[in-house]
Parts: C-alpha cells; sequence; structure tokens
C-alpha cells in the first residue's frame, strides 16, 4: 500500500487538525467544518459526485473500472525494467522518480482523469492487468511509479517508509501500539490519513481478502438526516492514539474529528480508524469516551 498527497491535505492540514495538547479540551467543531458548516445544502453540491450507494456504484462499475491493455501493461514493464537500471534512489522517489520520464503522456492523461475522479468525484477507482507476476523488487517500483503518478509520496510510518506491506508479521492485533495490517485479523473499516490511499493486490488469497468500501459523504448524510446530535458529534475533536509513532517533543496522542470539510473548496473529509480512538484510552491523560460518543 502507499498514501499520496495532493493540494487537498495540505490545505486540510493547514486548517483543520486539532494538535495534541497534553491538557485535554473539550470537544468543540474544527476550526475548518465550523466555518464552512453554516453553508448548509449550499455546500452539498460540492460532494454530490462522492455521495454513492452500493447499488449506484455497481451499476456504474464501467465508469470506475479502468483495464490497462497490453502495450499499456508492457509500458509499465518496460518502465521497470529501465528505473532498475537507472541510478536512481527509490528511497527519494518524491524527488527523482518523475512519472514524466518513463511513461507515455497518454498513459499519464488517463491516469490524471482518475486522479481527478478520486480526489472530485466518487474517490475510488480499480486499475485492472497492472503487471504484478514480478520479482519484489519489480513490483515495489511499478507500485511507486503509479503513486507518483498520483501524487507526492507520504511516509507509511515513523521509519519514513514509502511503501507498506500489508502481511501478517504475527503480532497481537489487541496490542494498542500495533497496526492491524500486520496481523491476521480483519481489518475493520476505516480510512487512511492521506488524499489516496493506494492498494496493489501482488498474491490473491486463497481465502478471505476481500476489500470493502464505502461512501463516508453518504453515511453522514444519513445520520444528518436520522440523528443531527449524533452527526454534529462527529464534527468535535476524538482523542486519537499514536501507536508508538511519536514525533519527537509530541504527546503520545492527539485531537482530530471524523468529519471536516477542506478549507478552500468545502469538501467533506472523513478520518476515522476506531482501533486508534479505542487504543487512546490507555492514556490517563485522556478523557473516556461518553456513551454518545460511543454510539455515533
Amino acid at each position: 500500500g502507499l498514501y499520496c498527497q495532493n493540494d487537498m491535505e495540505r490545505a486540510f492540514r493547514r486548517g483543520a487538525v486539532a494538535r495534541a495538547s497534553p491538557k485535554p479540551t473539550s470537544p468543540r467543531p474544527t476550526r475548518a467544518f465550523r466555518r464552512l458548516a453554516v453553508a448548509g445544502a449550499a455546500q452539498r453540491h460540492v460532494d454530490e459526485a462522492a455521495a454513492w450507494t452500493a447499488e449506484e456504484a455497481w451499476r456504474e462499475r464501467r465508469s470506475w473500472e479502468r483495464v490497462l491493455s497490453r502495450r499499456e501493461r508492457r509500458e509499465l514493464e518496460d518502465a521497470t525494467a529501465r528505473i532498475l537500471d537507472s541510478p536512481l534512489q527509490l528511497e527519494e522517489a518524491n524527488s527523482e522518480l518523475d512519472p514524466r520520464d518513463w511513461l507515455s503522456p497518454q498513459l499519464l492523461h488517463d491516469f490524471q482523469g482518475i486522479r481527478r475522479e478520486l480526489l472530485r468525484g466518487r474517490g475510488f477507482a480499480l486499475i485492472r492487468n497492472v503487471p504484478v507476476d514480478l520479482c519484489k523488487e519489480q513490483k515495489a517500483v511499478v507500485g511507486l511509479l503509479l503513486g507518483r503518478s498520483f501524487g507526492q509520496l507520504r511516509p507509511q510510518n515513523k521509519h519514513g517508509h514509502l511503501l507498506g506491506h500489508v502481511q501478517d508479521l504475527g503480532l497481537n492485533p489487541m496490542d494498542p501500539s500495533v497496526r492491524i495490517y500486520a496481523t491476521k485479523a480483519a481489518q475493520p473499516p476505516h480510512t487512511d490519513s492521506a488524499d489516496i490511499v493506494g492498494l496493489l493486490c501482488c498474491q490473491p488469497a486463497i481465502e478471505g481478502g476481500l476489500t470493502s468500501f464505502a461512501s463516508s459523504v453518504s453515511i453522514f448524510r444519513e445520520l444528518e438526516a436520522e440523528c443531527p446530535r449524533l452527526a454534529t458529534l462527529l464534527t468535535q475533536p476524538f482523542f486519537v492514539d499514536r501507536k508508538g509513532e511519536v514525533p519527537e517533543g509530541q504527546a503520545p496522542f492527539y485531537e482530530l474529528a471524523i468529519y471536516h470539510r477542506t478549507p478552500r473548496e468545502g469538501r467533506m473529509v472523513c478520518i476515522c480508524d476506531r482501533s486508534f480512538i479505542t487504543a487512546a484510552q490507555r492514556w490517563d491523560e485522556v478523557p473516556r469516551l461518553t456513551a454518545e460518543q460511543e454510539l455515533a
């Protein structure tokens, strides 16, 4: 898996993230959401493409599923071979790996169309026939090259890894410091903190391994219609655990609301991983979750 950053995340990080504080503060709407939520229905049109149901998505499958042709697949394979033969340092992929040096303008143009749909459309896409019957190093290059075609790569962890391997390392999923993707436990519904998250399936599982996804915008609208009080709670900060990846001088937890609107365009953003919120409850400085927060 890999994370990509674009202008949306940079704007969001400047205006919407509540910083960790040694003295927990009372819940309040984040600045970005509080400023833009008053627009009400006027803002809803910004999110229309991202508000879909499973039935709607399935009917429109041809619009979000892209199958690479044999020529395009070969293009990725040839680019991978040339990159590995070059002096390029993959650890510096953001500065040294420019897709324009390795892929054709037509393929990059198609990728940019997918990127627009990810950021300002329905929010997901499936690319099939990507070459993965390669050695481990070659597959890593394919992942990095695809990722850089959609934006700047973001570190996966405190070690600065640009690629993360989703595999069972035999760790205990009940340990609050463990990332669940390194265990055999099923991942609960969650989001990752990036504009675009890419998953490259290298080896289909013999059993399990299915990926499910949903529209966080549709979820919020349903909750807002059925119980506005709980929807409002999700626009207020929750305490989130860092799971051992603590920057110098920072607390082992921070505050972050689950739903925001971006400062520039007013697009709805959802960031939620319940396991990180639950893990933060181990700290004495963090207030206990209220019954309504649990329900929301």
